[in-house]
């Protein structure tokens, strides 16, 4: 049995929904090889409101036990594995706009971010 997973949580200087999505990718394509890190699993939230989170990538379970959609949450068409990597750099699928809108999107998991003030 293994004992419980840690969250690391990482706190930027970033001031839009869009660099913070950004730096997600950033993160997943450079970090890709750390068998450690769940990159996957990245969720958002502001910073004062930080129980509020937002995927970043889908991650719904593909047919036949294929691993899981790594294409951008809230994306447009079926679920694919993009690579073998994961990397989905510049799909923007599901992009930030509900992020910015604080409009909830309903193919998204969770709600989406409210907007800061």
């Amino acid at each position: 049995m293994t004992g419980p997973r840690w969250i690391l949580h990482l706190p930027t200087t970033l001031t839009s929904p869009e660099a913070a999505v950004d730096l997600a990718v950033t993160m997943r394509e450079s970090l890709g090889h750390v068998s450690v890190l769940d990159l996957a699993e990245i969720t958002l939230s502001a910073e004062d409101t930080q129980l509020l989170r937002r995927r970043v990538w889908c991650g719904l379970p593909l047919p036949g036990s294929a691993g899981t959609c790594d294409r951008r949450d809230g994306h447009d068409g079926p679920c694919e594995a993009t690579s073998s990597t994961g990397a989905v750099g510049e799909q923007r699928h599901g992009d930030a706009s509900s992020l910015s809108t604080g409009q909830p999107d309903v193919r998204c998991r969770t709600p989406s971010l409210p907007t800061s003030a």
